[in-house]
């Protein structure tokens, strides 16, 4: 069994470390804005609605849609302060990255680990999907997470579920890079992957054979 540590993630210090949180909200406020952005460029002053009632004020979409930066650089900020907290802790945990879910996560260790369903007649994973929710639809061994002798992270879909990389579709057999800071869907249970750049330098700088 290769070595990928599970633990709960706990209210993660009232989300300052629950960097998914953060990044689901970003983008939120990011759609909302972008939304508000088109209705204001196609109203007039005297716009209407259907029925011949008025359209809410422009003064006051445009109130709403100014108030869009601050937040977005409020949660920049806290995307900040969470990812230099949860790099910390993957040295401390002498992690070469960690997979954060909504209720676990799991430090990275090793340099190649599969991602699925354990079960008492099929065997373990290194990643037991079903401890981070309802796992049924992912497949027993859904993913493969390895890290390549140039440093990067691949993921190979090995099940017969599609995998989504920041809504990007994984076929099963293909594989994609995964950068730091990536969303991963795997059937329903996301996974935010976040990558220590300093622990994958040395570990390459150590070894020039690296498992493939």
């Amino acid at each position: 069994m290769k070595d990928a540590t599970p633990e709960p993630s706990g209210n993660m210090e009232a989300e300052l470390t629950d960097l998914s949180v953060l990044r689901r909200r970003k983008q939120h406020l990011q759609e909302l804005s972008e939304a508000y952005q088109a209705q204001l460029s196609g109203l007039s002053p005297e716009s209407t609605n259907t029925d011949g009632s008025s359209a809410a004020p422009i003064s006051d979409m445009r109130t709403a849609y100014q108030c869009f930066p601050a937040k977005l650089q409020h949660i920049s900020r806290l995307e900040q302060l969470s990812a230099a907290a949860s790099m910390r802790e993957l040295d401390a945990k002498r992690a070469i990255a960690l997979l954060c879910g909504k209720h676990m996560r799991y430090f990275v260790k090793a340099t190649s680990i599969d991602l699925g369903r354990s079960t008492s007649t099929l065997g373990m994973v290194d990643i037991d999907l079903t401890q981070e929710g309802n796992a049924r639809k992912v497949s027993r061994q859904q993913a493969q997470l390895a890290l390549h002798p140039d440093g990067r992270f691949l993921l190979t879909n090995i099940g017969r579920r599609t995998v989504f990389v920041n809504g990007n579709q994984v076929l099963q057999h293909h594989n994609i890079h995964l950068e730091h800071l990536s969303m991963i869907d795997l059937a329903g249970i996301r996974l935010l992957f976040m990558v220590n750049h300093l622990a994958v330098h040395r570990l390459v700088a150590r070894s020039q054979n690296l498992v493939l």
